[in-house]
This record gives C-alpha cells, structure tokens and sequence, in this order.
C-alpha cells in the first residue's frame, strides 16, 4: 500500500486526513453512527414516519473506541445501545490478503449483535468463482462474530445467494427477516439490489402489514445496495435504512468531493449519515474498491451502529 499524507487544512473527510490507498493492504476507518429511536408506532398516523435522532463521526481504525454516551440526555433509554455492524462493497478477488484478518478482528472487537451488509461482496460480476475460496472464508469468519444478513449488489449476480447461504449468511430477496436482540424485536427489509428493477414493493409492504396485523413489528432497517431506492423504501417507513454502491466516490476531490457516484441521488447524498425524504439513510463508502484499486481522497470505512430505544417506545 502507498499511503500519503496530507495537512488537515488540505484535504480533511469529516476529520480524517484524506490519503491515497492503492491494493487490498488498507485498514479501513471506522463510522459511528449513534441512533436513538423514540417512536416505534405506524398505525396511529399512516404518514408519519418513525421518529428518529442520529449523529455520525469517523475515526481511524487503528484509534481506540470512545465511551459511548446518550446523544439526547432529556431522553430516557430503556436499555444499553444494541451495536450492529454495517458493512459493505467487499469486492472480494482471488488471493487472501493480511487486511481481511485485521478488519475481522476489528469487528469482532466491537461485539456486534448483527452484522449487515449491503452486497457487492465480488467484484468480477461475470465469474465469482475465482474469488469465492476468499469469500467463503471471509463470511464464515463473520459468522463467528455475529449472524450475517445481507442483500446483494450489482456486481454479485443471482447466483451468489446459494453460496452466500451456504457460507452461513442470511441472504434476503425482497424479504424481511425478523428477528430480537436484547428484548428488542426487529424488522430487516432486505431489497433485491443485482438490478434496481429488482426491487419488489409490493411484496415487502405484504410482509410488514402481516406483521403488523400479528402485532409483531420492531425496528424497522432498510438494507439496499443502493441509496436511490430510498425514494421507494421510505413508503416501508423504515426507521435507518443501509446503501453502499457509491463507494463515497471512491476517487474524489480534495475534500472528498465525488466525481462519480453511480446514482442518482444528489452528490451531498454519497456518504454518510443523511435524510432524503425524510428517511434516516447512512450510506457507506464500502471495504474494496470496484475495477481499478485506488482509493483518492475517499478512504475506505465500515460502520458501527449503535442503537437505542427510548422508554416510551412501543411495540
């Protein structure tokens, strides 16, 4: 890897100096994205979205994890955060490299509850083969750490799922998964994300409402690969939904200004914690990089989520 540094007042990524990764040899920074839930309801007002407070910061990930604190201390919480990992954008090719073992024992340090990833794990979208000993390695891995949801990528093709199923992951095709940590029921909406045309609405939404006619709705996650069908899964009123495909970039501006984002939401809406149509979404610059490996102005990041519902929540 050639890293090279440059001054904070030169090129800063919401506090992080920028640099040049070229190769699979990078350590990825850490996102710490802080959500605090205080309504779980959908019922009473069917256009009101669930409510929600966040904040987001990165760090290097080699720089040791903060305390965690209450974002909002008006509001009491029911119980400690509940962590999740995000993860996405692998673009795993053939040969195992030494950064895989360091990324997995970063994230099992952090001791996730779940791990999502929001596809792209091959980069070769016309052969997986040659890069599935790595991938079946590095799933399996995961797996050891938490339980692995997950949705596809464009890059991944349709007959990824059997594997990914096979390594132990939960591959969801316009699917939702259920699921409690902690006490906490949850809702996993995962899209359909090879193409964008994948996306089936109507059978996810037939899904949410059974839940609900069952009194079995939680904390509702979006997974997609990308963030522009953000537009379609805020009707889900979804409480976070998680992207990548973007790659922040993946090589940008001084700044970290895109030039590419391969989607159609505006460039501010690359990376991040942010809110188009009122939605929380955070969008990750993914672990890999797709067809060329350099990364400029635009490390890349995965992201740790931690999670907390309020006392006056129901569900």
């Amino acid at each position: 890897m050639l890293r090279l540094s440059f001054p904070p007042d030169v090129c800063s990524i919401r506090g992080v100096s920028g640099w040049i990764q070229i190769g699979e040899s990078h350590d990825p920074v850490e996102r710490h994205v802080d959500l605090l839930i205080d309504s779980c309801s959908w019922t009473s007002n069917p256009r009101r979205l669930p409510s929600i407070t966040g904040n987001d910061s990165a760090v290097p990930c080699s720089a040791p994890s903060s305390p965690l604190h209450a974002s909002n201390n008006s509001l009491n919480t029911t119980n400690d955060p509940l962590e999740l990992l995000h993860l996405s954008d692998f673009h795993f090719r053939p040969g195992w490299s030494s950064a895989y073992d360091r990324q997995l024992a970063r994230f099992a340090s952090t001791r996730p509850s779940l791990i999502l990833v929001t596809g792209d794990f091959i980069d070769n979208k016309f052969d997986p083969r040659p890069a599935l000993p790595v991938l079946r390695r590095y799933v399996e891995h995961l797996r050891m750490i938490a339980p692995v949801v997950a949705c596809l990528g464009n890059h991944d093709g349709d007959l990824l799922a059997p594997h990914l199923i096979d390594y132990g992951a939960r591959v969801l095709l316009n699917e939702v998964h259920r699921c409690k940590f902690h006490g906490v029921p949850f809702e996993i909406i995962g899209a359909a994300g090879v193409a964008r045309r994948d996306l089936d609405l109507h059978a996810l939404k037939t899904q949410l409402l059974q839940n609900e006619r069952q009194g079995e709705q939680g904390v509702r996650i979006g997974l997609s690969h990308y963030p522009d069908a953000i537009h379609a899964l805020a009707t889900l009123k979804p409480h976070v939904v998680l992207a990548g495909h973007t790659h922040g970039g993946q090589v940008c501006l001084p700044g970290g200004r895109p030039i590419i984002t391969h989607d159609s939401l505006p460039k501010q809406y690359t990376t991040g914690l942010t809110t188009p149509d009122g939605v929380t979404l955070t969008i990750s610059r993914g672990l890999g990089m797709s067809t060329y490996p350099i990364r400029l102005f635009c490390p890349s990041e995965y992201t740790r989520l931690s999670i907390r519902i309020h006392a006056g929540a129901s569900f």
